[in-house]
C-alpha cells in the first residue's frame, strides 16, 4: 500500500473518498499531505544544490590525488628523493580530501556560506603547510637534464 505522500493529488482524493471520511478532514489530510510534499521536494533541490557545490571543490583535489598516484611509481624508480616527497603530498590530499567530504556530509552549509575566503581546495590546507611542501619540492634536484617544467602543486 503507498503512502499519502506518494500518492498524486487525484489518487489521494479517489482513496479518501473510499475511506468514507467527513469532507473537512478529507481537505485537511489533502492540505497536510500537499505541504509534506513540498517540503520533501525542496529539501531534496536543496541537497541536488549542496552537493553540486562542494562536488565543484572536491573534483578537481580528486584530479590531483590520481595524478600524484599515477606518477609515484615512475618516481620510485627514477628519484627516490620525489617520490617520498609526492608520497607525503599524497597524504596531505587526502587528508583534505576526507575534511572537505565530512564538511559535504555534515549537511549544513554549501562551501561558501562555510567559509567565504576559501574558493579552492588548498584554501582548506595551512598556508605554512602549503609553503613548507613548495618550498621542500623546490628544494628536490631535477631527475634529468631534460625535465626543466615541474608540477604546480596545489593547483
Amino acid at each position: 500500500m503507498k503512502r499519502y505522500i506518494d500518492l498524486a493529488p487525484n489518487q489521494l482524493h479517489n482513496r479518501l473518498l473510499k475511506r468514507k471520511l467527513p469532507e473537512h478532514i478529507i481537505t485537511l489530510i489533502k492540505e497536510r499531505v500537499a505541504l509534506q510534499k513540498k517540503l520533501r521536494n525542496t529539501a531534496r533541490v536543496e541537497n541536488k544544490i549542496r552537493l553540486r557545490r562542494w562536488a565543484k571543490l572536491i573534483e578537481p583535489l580528486t584530479k590531483e590525488i590520481k595524478s600524484v598516484r599515477a606518477n609515484l611509481k615512475y618516481h620510485q624508480q627514477h628519484n627516490p628523493e620525489l617520490y617520498y616527497f609526492f608520497v607525503d603530498y599524497l597524504g596531505l590530499l587526502l587528508e583534505t580530501r576526507g575534511s572537505l567530504t565530512l564538511l559535504k556530509q555534515q549537511r549544513e552549509a554549501t562551501p561558501t556560506n562555510h567559509d567565504k575566503k576559501k574558493k579552492h581546495w588548498s584554501d582548506y590546507i595551512k598556508p605554512e603547510l602549503r609553503t613548507d611542501y613548495t618550498q621542500r619540492y623546490h628544494s628536490i634536484p631535477y631527475a634529468s637534464k631534460n625535465s626543466n617544467n615541474r608540477r604546480e602543486l596545489f593547483k
